[in-house]
């Protein structure tokens, strides 16, 4: 009898790796777009009736197109295809955006996220007396939902903005094309959106920290200590290493396909993953008196906040959160980005309008 293994899914996954098999493209055309993927996971399963099974991964949410146009072709390549099956393969940046000449931009997924009120811990470094405290809380108000991405930019899109000039290559490993895109800095997000808004005529922008707080919902943590005053700055130094030491512990710092993390209760998928988000919001360090009202504040907004599994800041110039420009607290894993798209009102309509009319 056969004995049971508990192996994990990446195990599994690069186990299959370095199986030798017949390499294929799967691809498929119809209502739903178009989308290709290099396989291994195919075989015949019967004559009567005719049948093929081909494996793909159901938590891309870009592999939903083989599901919904209702048909697919089977492609087997040859040693001479090498070039091909890398292409489709998702190490090349290529996507189903940019695969057939003349292919236009697909719409970008979003979730709208409703008006509401959540009390918000304000981001920075807060002292009272000259020692570190507990940011305050305050109530933050939307009185209009908004429209933000419902995963983030994933590598296939980000590298059409880069052959298209507007974008740098982002830094690190060789990334897939399905998985968000990690290694860029706060300019080069900035850069994305400008590059998305001119390509779409939309008006896409990167969230605030508030904006991202809120949609994250359930998954936002909060980063205060809630400690007591007695006097003693060792208490919150040594608070402070045990959360950073128990949030080193779970890392997982390998990108994972967009979906993997799943969705949080407002429908944002991989919030809070491995992945953090930057956002507009500059640094702060204020000062607060007995009561946590703030008597004074400065900004640098050489340092910005992300969102991710911690808040964190960063210079805006870095790509790399474990290259030392974290600015306080534990280094995120990795860089990324998730945009807000602006909801047109009348003055932005008749200014697009005019734009589009004028060039």
């Amino acid at each position: 009898m056969l004995q049971k293994n508990d192996i994990g899914p990446q195990a599994y996954r690069d186990a299959m790796a370095h199986f030798a098999g017949h390499v294929h493209v799967v691809t498929t055309d119809g209502p739903a777009g178009r989308r290709g993927a290099t396989v291994i996971a195919a075989c015949s399963v019967s004559d009567t009736p005719p049948m093929v099974l081909v494996c793909v991964n159901r938590e891309n949410p870009k592999n939903e197109p083989f599901l919904l146009n209702g048909r697919f072709a089977l492609n087997t390549l040859s040693s001479h295809h090498r070039a091909l099956a890398t292409g489709f393969s998702g190490l090349t940046g290529l996507s189903a955006l940019r695969q057939g000449p003349g292919a236009a931009l697909s719409p970008v997924e979003t979730v709208a996220v409703a008006p509401g009120t959540f009390a918000f811990r304000l981001p920075g470094e807060y002292l009272k007396a000259d020692w570190p405290v507990d940011a305050p809380k305050q109530k933050v108000s939307f009185r209009r939902g908004f429209d933000m991405m419902k995963y983030q930019v994933s590598f296939g899109d980000y590298s059409a903005c880069v052959d298209d000039g507007a974008c740098e290559a982002p830094d690190g490993m060789r990334q897939l094309a399905e998985t968000p895109v990690t290694g860029v800095s706060y300019r080069d997000a900035t850069a994305y959106a400008a590059w998305l808004s001119k390509k779409t005529g939309e008006s896409w922008r990167l969230p605030t920290d508030e904006e991202w707080a809120y949609a994250a919902a359930e998954r936002l943590h909060d980063d205060a200590l809630g400690l007591e005053d007695d006097g003693n700055p060792a208490t919150r130094w040594l608070a402070r290493y045990r959360s950073e030491a128990a949030g080193k512990a779970e890392r997982d710092p390998r990108p994972e396909p967009l979906g993997h993390f799943g969705a949080n209760s407002r429908g944002v998928f991989d919030i809070a993953g491995n992945v953090w988000d930057w956002t507009t919001t500059c640094y702060r360090r204020a000062t607060v008196d007995a009561r946590g009202k703030i008597t004074r504040s400065t900004e640098n907004c050489g340092v910005r906040v992300l969102g991710g599994r911690h808040r964190s800041y960063m210079s805006h110039f870095i790509r790399d959160g474990k290259s030392g420009g974290c600015a306080a607290g534990l280094a995120p894993d990795n860089l990324g980005i998730r945009l807000i798209r602006d909801r047109p009102t009348f003055v932005s309509a008749v200014r697009q309008l005019w734009t589009r009319t004028m060039g």
